[in-house]
């Protein structure tokens, strides 16, 4: 994880090969704000979000692939952190270049078709 990102510590000797037993992190699951107004505070964690998710993507190729608001938190700190590791995806390089290239013709040049035949 970068700054600001947070992933719970697995526990040695708990885990198996079904099992992953992770440290307890406190926190305010994402989906308890569906009870309140989004505030203006809320952009720079939501921020986070989206760059650390584009850099699973993009970057790195590790993506972890259940990321909706039970499995996210806001912690104490202001930190975002992930939770249960259950779905985690290997995004090949030639998936991760094929995705930047269909964004870069949809923003740039809004050529749908181009995009349409990159994915066959």
């Amino acid at each position: 994880p970068g700054p600001g990102v947070t992933v719970p510590g697995l526990i040695p000797g708990l885990e198996s090969r079904r099992v992953l037993v992770m440290e307890w992190l406190d926190g305010e699951k994402l989906t308890a704000g569906v009870k309140r107004e989004v505030s203006a505070g809320d952009l720079p964690l939501v921020r986070l979000g989206i760059e650390c998710t584009l850099s699973q993507l993009l970057e790195t190729g590790v993506m972890h692939a259940d990321p909706h608001g039970g499995n996210l938190l806001r912690r104490p700190d202001g930190s975002l952190a992930y939770l249960d590791f259950g779905l985690v995806s290997d995004v090949p390089a030639q998936v991760r270049d094929g995705l930047v290239s269909a964004v870069s013709l949809l923003v740039f040049s809004r050529d749908y078709p181009r995009v349409a035949r990159l994915f066959g």
